[in-house]
């Protein structure tokens, strides 16, 4: 099976001894429908909160400060047949300020099954991202 790799998020390294690095892949394969989210980071238990997939629809991630509805909300906006674009533009709309966060400490990766992805890095993540660990 050949998987294309859609989009990877939020790649942070350190100049200490050990690199360290946090990322999410969201991918789907068009010929088999088939979906997948990976995700590395230093935070244990991740994997509870950031991917979200779904048969027939897509893949999500959402990182840096998770928001737990961003993974099924996004994916029932894809399932209405909206482009991920359109999801990550209500997904920001409907935000909230989960834990006292926004959507500028937020970063979302989203793809359908036809491949077309879309991607949101908010001022304080790419802030995070950039700063020396």
């Amino acid at each position: 099976m050949r998987l294309r790799v859609i989009v990877a998020l939020g790649l942070v390294l350190s100049a200490a001894r050990s690199a360290q690095a946090t990322y999410s892949i969201v991918a789907c394969e068009r010929a088999t429908r088939q979906c997948g989210v990976a995700v590395q980071t230093d935070n244990l238990a991740v994997g509870a909160s950031v991917p979200t997939v779904q048969a027939g629809v897509g893949a999500i991630a959402s990182q840096f400060e998770t928001h737990p509805r961003h993974g099924v909300r996004g994916l029932a906006i894809l399932a209405q047949g909206l482009a991920p674009e359109a999801a990550i533009r209500t997904l920001l709309a409907e935000d909230g300020g989960f834990d006292g966060r926004g959507p500028d400490a937020r970063q979302i990766a989203i793809v359908g099954l036809d491949g077309v992805s879309a991607v949101y890095t908010g001022a304080e993540a790419a802030a995070a991202a950039s700063a020396p660990v």
